[in-house]
């Protein structure tokens, strides 16, 4: 067993040098005085050195704790009555059944943080309920506060051995009603006031603990509401989100995130200039990356951010965005796909699948080569070699996004995409919905002379086209729909899964990830959907403006 003297009802003497107990479950346990060994019998007797310098009538009682140095052990804590020092009784009490028993106000716990005086150094007053010692007669809780989760250190152990409690907190010991004050940190390293790291202006909070500076106590943690000093800033990264349960596609909201040069442009529909983001990346099995760290980005008037690139992992992952502003702290304010070419790259079959549908892409058909036509003099640098990320999950949430000068028309199932907005000779991506399905990718094509490119969409059958393009930077060129043939008038149907025609060849989109076995439904036999470059123009069997 472990026996500690305490100096007060919150603070305990500490040994130190060599005179700390050294024992392999207690190395540098230095408020341990003694270990000392029961007898068969539970029984122990031991005599112990006095505490330095002790005064007449100063607090001084023994707790004895068990369990730790033996693994078999029961854990138990027990605190003597007050010891008299020097023949004077301590008159401040304090002891067990010197108090009286405390009967809470409220049946929860709670806790709220208020700034009196703000600026570094200034005053908090903490307010609270529920903070009683369950014994009889033991009073209030003893309630230690720590800053941003003890991220804030004293530069000695003035409050606490523990140099992450800031301040100590006596519950009313009738009421278990905490109301106290005491000074924050003044920003800098030295001094009363002073702390490891300084401290900042910002979002701060506090986390409240009990049962440890006050034997037999409750054990209880609780977290304040952020408290503002000066400007406001969030400090800590918010909770992570739910992979299924918060990154589903109603929640993508519109973000886009474009690589240029070793940036990444994001854009965050809906916020306002200054808006405190916090980016994050989640693997496909759930689990959060922070490739920035704790870094709070601020938005611009036109709601984007600009982020160091070079740290993105080299994976298929979900690009995230929170907020950090103060009303909306942690809230999700939408997500993106990103991804590599190695994440990107064709999946070996499954061993169940046929080799003939065997997901890969082929070169055109016969009959597409012979509608193609000489690229450009101009056009003499390959494609890119990163596949971007489809610029939405799904059809619907295009509508979010800028159009873009991006025009379609179809004629026997061959679509003529024109982007009045590129150049002859530009790279672009089309990526391909139909009917709420994910999107299909076309890889890289160029534009011809009338900057335009052509696809043969035979395949798809009748239905609901959205056609978007991708830049060579990323960037989403636009998005035109298209209506393909009759749409049938027939009732609604509860099963919105799409009727599966035979597949006997198939290609792999952009992002395999993104589709379900059901989505390659879209791919018919031998279809191929880039037709590279060719001129004329086709007049539209059907459009949607």
């Amino acid at each position: 067993m472990a026996v500690k003297l305490n100096r007060s009802a919150t603070a305990q003497y500490t040994r130190s040098g060599d005179a700390i107990v050294d024992h392999p479950s207690a190395a540098g346990d230095d408020p341990i005085w003694a270990l000392v060994t029961a007898q068969a019998d539970g029984t122990f007797s031991t005599t112990l050195d006095a505490p330095p310098r002790p005064v007449a009538g100063q607090y001084l009682s023994a707790t004895v704790l068990s369990g730790r140095f033996d693994a078999a052990d029961v854990q138990r804590t027990a605190t003597s009555g007050l010891l008299v020092v020097g023949g004077v009784p301590h008159e401040g009490g304090g002891g067990p059944g010197e108090s009286v028993t405390c009967v809470p106000t409220s049946p929860v716990t709670t806790a709220r943080a208020t700034v009196e005086t703000d600026g570094l150094g200034g005053t908090l007053h903490l307010t609270g309920s529920g903070w009683c010692h369950p014994a009889a007669g033991r009073g209030g809780s003893a309630v230690g506060i720590k800053i941003d989760e003890g991220a804030y250190s004293r530069t000695d152990t003035s409050v606490h051995q523990n140099r992450t409690i800031w301040a100590v907190a006596e519950a009313d010991p009738a009421t278990g009603e905490l109301d106290a004050r005491f000074r924050l940190p003044d920003g800098t390293t030295s001094g009363d006031l002073g702390s490891t790291p300084a401290f900042g202006q910002g979002a701060h909070s506090l986390r409240l603990l009990s049962g440890s500076l006050k034997s037999g106590d409750t054990v209880r943690t609780l977290q304040t509401d952020a408290f503002v000093i000066g400007a406001y800033r969030p400090t800590a990264l918010p909770d992570p989100v739910e992979y299924t349960e918060d990154l589903t596609s109603s929640t993508r909201r519109g973000l886009t995130a474009v690589r240029s040069g070793g940036r990444l442009e994001v854009a965050v529909p809906g916020a306002s200039a200054g808006s405190f983001v916090a980016l994050s990346t989640y693997r496909d099995d759930g689990s959060p990356e922070y490739p920035w760290g704790g870094t709070w980005f601020r938005t611009d008037a036109r709601g984007r951010l600009s982020v160091p690139a070079a740290v993105l992992p080299d994976a298929r992952v979900k690009l995230v965005a929170q907020s950090g502003d103060r009303d909306a702290f942690g809230d999700l304010l939408g997500w993106t796909w990103w991804g590599t070419t190695a994440s990107l790259a064709p999946r070996t079959p499954e061993p169940e699948e046929p080799a003939d549908v065997a997901r890969v892409w082929t070169k055109p058909t016969t009959k597409a080569a012979s509608r193609t036509t000489t690229p450009p003099a101009t056009a003499v640098t390959g494609p890119p070699v990163l596949a971007p990320a489809p610029p939405a999950e799904r059809a619907a949430d295009l509508t979010t996004l800028v159009r873009g000068g991006v025009e379609a028309e179809i004629e026997d199932g061959i679509a003529t995409v024109t982007v009045a907005t590129g150049n002859p000779g530009d790279w672009v991506h089309p990526f391909v919905y139909l009917d709420g399905s994910a999107p299909v990718g076309a890889g890289w094509l160029q534009l011809d002379a009338e900057r335009r490119i052509r696809l043969d969409l035979s395949a798809f059958g009748d239905g609901d086209l959205t056609i978007a393009l991708v830049r060579a930077d990323g960037s989403l060129a636009g998005w035109d729909r298209l209506v393909v043939g009759a749409v049938a008038s027939t009732p609604p149907s509860t099963d919105d899964s799409p009727v599966l025609p035979p597949v006997s060849a198939g290609v792999v989109p952009a992002g395999d990830a993104l589709l379900s076995a059901a989505d390659w439904w879209l791919l018919g036999a031998g279809v191929a959907l880039a037709l590279g470059i060719a001129g004329g123009t086709l007049s539209t069997r059907k459009k949607i403006a």
